[in-house]
């Protein structure tokens, strides 16, 4: 009985040790896209702000659809 008891512990703590894993792979994944995206709109906000050093204007933008 004990022993059945200790297999059964282990197996579900090994259960929560892969659902850990798997959450922090899919948060590494995210976090990865997210600073990826932070990256972009900081090269953007700069880009622009070069524009508007040089020319002294602000860029135009088209809100046509």
């Amino acid at each position: 009985m004990q022993r059945a008891l200790e297999m059964r512990r282990a197996r579900i703590l090994q259960e929560f040790r892969d659902e850990i894993m798997r959450i922090d792979m899919i948060a590494s994944g995210a976090r990865a896209v997210a600073d990826d995206t932070r990256r972009n709109d900081e090269l953007k906000a700069k880009e622009n702000a070069k524009k508007m050093t040089a020319t002294g204007k602000a860029p135009r933008k088209c809100f046509c659809f």
